[in-house]
């Protein structure tokens, strides 16, 4: 029975070394996965950095457009002052040319004469 325990530590020894094979493959794996210049560990580098940038990105975008945002208050506020003014104005216009309607005529003048009672020309 000798022929049993040398198969069974040749079958030992082969599984080891498969087994080393495999976990050397799987090192090599590993590093590669992790290689910043090639691998994941590259690809999440490069979008942690473009991560930062679209923050920075976001930041400018939201401070022009609180900027615009507050420039177009300004610009309603005006445009609203011109438009109450604006109604002012029409407003007076309509009166201005309404008084001319209820006046005479322009055909009418009035003469203003002095009265004449009699040769000193006395009022």
């Amino acid at each position: 029975m000798t022929l049993i325990p040398l198969i069974s530590d040749s079958l030992l020894l082969l599984a080891t070394v498969a087994l080393a094979a495999y976990c050397w493959r799987l090192a090599a794996r590993l590093r590669a996965f992790n290689d910043v210049d090639s691998g994941l560990g590259g690809a999440i580098a490069a979008l942690s950095l473009q991560v930062e940038e679209l923050k920075a990105t976001l930041a400018r975008a939201t401070a022009e457009s609180d900027s615009a945002a507050t420039s177009l208050d300004m610009a309603t506020d005006r445009a609203n002052d011109s438009i109450g003014r604006l109604e002012m104005l029409i407003a007076a216009a309509e009166d201005v040319t309404a008084t001319p309607a209820e006046a005479p005529p322009a055909e009418t003048t009035i003469h203003f004469r002095a009265h004449r009672h009699g040769p000193g020309g006395g009022v």
